[in-house]
């Protein structure tokens, strides 16, 4: 299957292979719920028979590649000889103005696959730098074989059609989004996540070694410090252009429409193959923007992913790269002594610090979230409201969709701020501080990520006329026991939470702890 006299076909060869491997996962997902079905209908069979028919297709692919071998070949080699005779003729200022654009489209490319990974599969947010060390990986070993191998970028294009193909099919076809790690004994090992990562990774380096090659090319083609200097103005061109797009919340279509376009419009314009380009290019465009759950509003903030959707109430349920993420409740006072068991235990956990201070003139709440810690506050009758929620599209979700509507209310502030950044600035005291336990809290609650609400830290500034405590602050970290770890990738990561340093009294005196255990909404 390797070739040693042409490196570009070698590399068609691994990332086929690794391709092929997600396929075969899929289809086996696919049997898998085929099998755990209780009722088949025919819509779901046939359904079911296509996604195996497309895996069967993909490995009788890969075991007759022989018969693909010669073509492929021949066109791969066609590939690199078209574009190493068209660079040999470009001007000392094209290669100049390429060596701003190719940069630019590297770190680009590198970072949008490092955000749209993210947001497909909650396991990419933890090892993010997975894909990154991937993108560097071929990026890399394209500058290293620049001057020795001839490069062939029209096969960039090709490949991440396919790939972002794959990946959405794995994310959003039926079950395959959970199956993935629930597939019997093989998720107690975690081998489905082990290996989606490992040909992700592979996929990803071949990727980038290509577009990494041509850069290589250009910067050995102009004087050292020239090129450099145009290599570091295209690194931050590429950067300031994630920035504007995550600035404005614009969604992976535009990420990707604006990497093909520098690569048809800057790197493939004379080239023969540029029809393979471009129908690549609208391939990718039309699976990035096909409208794979239409009941579900998509927002894509500067951070993550967020999904709106509705509980059975009618409610706004958040899920963030398809996980839970946050809850709204309406706990009005009209409502209460009407509630359900469940939202009573959910309205008691949210009125638990006003336990210990009862009507504070002046809250803040880290983590405001959509908005129930805000709402909450005000029920209970605080004067004034700082709400601290660092992800402006949760803020705006909570200002549009809360039914108690806690940020429109003139006594709440809403801050978009780094709750550090907040508390460095501001000239102010609290007579409560609620730290919102979402899962950016999860290290100083010391719980595993995946548990959303199931701690907090608050600290309570006692009144002068206590005779308790004098008048200074006191705070109190609650924490629940964590359940046990079900997998090894589990148990990594509930003992190396994220951690973050606790808030310091605002009165600068010493505070006194105490720990007790409370019940968490599920």
């Amino acid at each position: 299957m390797m070739n040693a006299h042409n490196p570009n076909r070698s590399l068609i060869d691994i990332f086929c292979l690794s391709l092929t491997g997600l396929l075969l996962v899929y289809s086996t997902i696919a049997v898998y719920g085929l099998f755990a079905l209780e009722s088949t209908h025919a819509t779901e069979l046939a359904a079911g028979l296509l996604r195996i028919a497309l895996g069967l297709l993909a490995l009788g692919g890969l075991l007759r590649w022989g018969w693909l071998a010669e073509p492929l070949e021949r066109h791969v080699a066609t590939m690199g000889e078209t574009f190493e005779a068209d660079f040999a003729n470009l001007s000392a200022k094209t290669r100049i103005r390429s060596i701003v654009l190719v940069t630019m489209l590297s770190l680009l490319l590198e970072l949008v696959l490092i955000r749209w990974l993210a947001s497909m599969f909650p396991v990419y947010s933890f090892y993010k730098n997975f894909t990154m060390l991937a993108c560097f990986l071929g990026l890399g070993a394209g500058y290293a074989v620049a001057e020795r191998q001839p490069c062939a970028p029209a096969i960039v294009l090709p490949m991440l059609a396919l790939f972002v193909g794959v990946i959405t099919l794995l994310r959003y076809d039926t079950g395959a989004a959970y199956l993935i790690f629930s597939v019997g004994w093989l998720s107690t090992f975690d081998l489905p996540v082990y290996f989606l990562l490992g040909a992700s990774f592979i996929v990803c380096a071949c990727i980038c070694y290509p577009v990494g090659q041509l850069c290589g090319k250009l910067l050995h083609s102009s004087p050292s410090l020239n090129a450099y200097s145009f290599n570091l103005a295209g690194s931050i061109l590429g950067v300031i252009a994630l920035f504007v797009m995550s600035l404005y919340w614009l969604p992976p279509v535009i990420w990707f429409a604006v990497t093909g376009a520098i690569m048809l419009l800057v790197v493939l314009p004379r080239d023969k193959f540029l029809p393979v380009g471009i129908a690549s290019f609208c391939v990718l465009l039309a699976i990035l923007a096909w409208p794979v759950q239409p009941e579900t509003q998509r927002i894509y903030s500067p951070y993550q992913l967020l999904e709106r959707t509705a509980k059975a109430d009618g409610l706004m349920q958040i899920l963030s790269g398809g996980s839970y993420y946050q809850k709204v409740y309406n706990f009005a006072d009209s409502k209460r002594g009407h509630e359900s068991d469940a939202d009573r235990f959910v309205r008691a956990y949210y009125e638990f610090p006003y336990n210990f201070r009862k009507n504070p003139e002046r809250v803040a709440i880290v983590g405001a979230g959509s908005g129930n810690d805000a709402a909450t506050a005000l029920r209970m009758g605080a004067a004034h409201v700082d709400a601290i929620e660092i992800d402006p599209a949760i803020a705006f979700l909570g200002t549009k969709y809360h039914p108690e509507r806690p940020y429109d209310d003139p006594r709440v502030n809403l801050s978009i701020n780094d709750a550090r950044n907040f508390f460095r600035t501001a000239n102010q005291q609290y007579d409560l501080t609620w730290a919102s336990s979402c899962r950016r809290f999860s290290g100083t609650c010391r719980v595993p990520a995946s548990r959303w609400r199931s701690g907090c830290c608050m600290t309570i500034r006692e009144p002068p006329h206590s005779s308790s405590r004098k008048g200074r602050p006191w705070r109190c970290r609650m924490r629940t026991p964590s359940r046990p770890s079900a997998s090894p990738m589990s148990r990594i990561i509930s003992r190396n939470p994220i951690r973050s340093p606790p808030f310091r009294p605002t009165t600068g005196r010493s505070s006194t702890w105490s720990s007790a255990p409370i019940p968490s909404p599920t």
